[in-house]
């Protein structure tokens, strides 16, 4: 067993990593709001999401909700698979889904630290951008949020999507706020 002060930051986040992730009942209300307003162009996740369900489970509430699924790209998504994080949200209609972390994450393409401000450059870049968790872990939380709004496209939308109780997404309860 583990125990936080026997190990630093890096140990933690390689024991923790893959514990938070996108939920069916997350799923749900992500397609709830794509009904509503579809989902296309570029999503910019904050962090990297483990999906917490294979294929055929999104395909089988896509079809109880009528919500159109984008043809598939990748091969891990047969239905008896898990997918991976990009492979889900191209399924909701992005062309493009991009993500941004600290250098603990790794597997990023784009590092930064959201206690400080993002840079111009990543300005008016995403269509819509998924918290999954992240925010959570900032101390500056004014700055990430003024971070996060200035890297919205006009018109664009952040998903911010928290665990509600210390038991994280294995309850499968989360707050989703658009």
């Amino acid at each position: 067993m583990h125990h936080l002060s026997s190990c630093d930051i890096a140990d933690f986040y390689k024991i923790f990593k893959n514990i938070m992730g996108i939920t069916l009942n997350a799923a749900y209300l992500m397609m709830v709001e794509g009904i509503e307003r579809p989902f296309r162009g570029t999503l910019l996740q904050l962090g990297r999401q483990t999906i917490l369900f294979p294929y055929s489970g999104l395909k089988n509430l896509a079809d109880f909700l009528k919500f159109p699924l984008a043809p598939l790209r990748d091969e891990d998504a047969k239905s008896d698979k898990w997918m991976t994080d990009k492979t889900f949200f191209q399924a909701l209609g992005f062309y493009e889904v991009l993500s941004m972390g600290s250098e603990l994450e790794g597997d990023v393409e784009y590092i930064w630290d959201f206690n400080n401000p993002v840079p111009l450059y990543y300005h008016e870049k995403f269509d819509v951008i998924h918290d999954g968790g992240a925010g959570e872990h900032i101390f500056n939380y004014p700055n990430f949020l003024s971070s996060v709004c200035s890297m919205l496209k006009v018109g664009g939308r952040a998903i911010h999507e928290t665990a509600t109780s210390g038991l994280w997404v294995l309850c499968g309860a989360t707050h989703f706020i658009l």
